[in-house]
C-alpha cells in the first residue's frame, strides 16, 4: 500500500520494516532510517539533506522506530529505510536497497466546549458566565495554549449553519457591546 501515513501531533507511532537477507559471503549488514521534509506527497526530497536530528528512536531492533508525540511539526515528510550488505569478496560491489513512506502531520480540529445546557434563558438583569476553559487544541502540549475566545449572541437561529456562523447586523450582539440592548434594532 503506497498510501501516506496520516498522523496528528498528539499521536505516537511505531514503524516496522521487514528485511530478508540470504548472503552466505556476507561480511557486514547495515540498516538505517532517514527522514526528509518535503513540500507534498509524491515530491522527491533532496537526498543529501535529511533532517539532522530525526525525532525517532530505534526500538530493540534497527528495523523498528518509534516517533513520539509532538516530535514532528505539521507538514509532509518522507521516511526512508535503507539496508546494505558488504561481502567478503572484494569483486562483489556493495549491495543496497531502500523503501520509503510519506508521513503527513495534520492539524486536529479545535475542541470548543462550553459546559451547561444548549439553550439557556436568563432574566435580562441576571449575569451569565460562559466558561470556555474546557475547550482545547488537541495538538498542543498545553491544551489552552494559544487559544483565543470570542463570542456573539443572536436572536436568529438561521445564523447557525453547521459550524459556520453568518453575522447579520439586526440579529446579532457582539463582544464590544456593554449590554445586550440592540439600539439599532428598533
Amino acid at each position: 500500500d503506497d498510501s501516506p501515513l496520516q498522523l496528528t501531533r498528539k499521536m505516537e507511532v511505531t514503524i516496522n520494516a521487514t528485511v530478508k537477507v540470504h548472503c552466505p559471503i556476507q561480511r557486514f549488514f547495515g540498516q538505517y532510517w532517514k527522514l526528509y521534509s518535503v513540500a507534498s506527497v509524491s515530491d522527491k526530497p533532496d537526498w543529501t539533506k535529511p533532517l539532522q536530528n530525526p525525532p525517532f528512536k530505534s526500538e530493540n531492533t534497527p528495523s523498528s522506530i518509534r516517533i513520539s508525540t509532538h516530535s514532528l511539526s505539521w507538514g509532509v515528510y518522507l521516511l526512508n529505510f535503507s539496508v546494505y550488505i558488504v561481502t567478503h569478496d572484494p569483486k562483489i560491489p556493495l549491495k543496497k536497497d531502500s523503501d520509503s513512506i510519506y508521513i503527513i502531520i495534520v492539524k486536529s480540529p479545535l475542541q470548543a466546549v462550553i459546559p451547561g445546557d444548549t439553550n439557556i434563558t436568563v432574566n435580562f438583569t441576571d449575569g451569565l458566565t460562559l466558561n470556555g476553559n474546557m475547550s482545547s487544541d488537541p495538538d498542543a502540549e498545553n491544551p489552552l495554549e494559544g487559544l483565543q475566545f470570542f463570542w456573539y449572541c443572536t436572536t436568529d437561529p438561521r445564523n447557525y449553519n453547521g459550524h459556520e456562523i453568518t453575522v447579520r447586523s439586526k440579529e446579532v450582539c457582539l463582544p464590544e457591546q456593554v449590554d445586550l440592548r440592540w439600539t439599532w434594532a428598533s
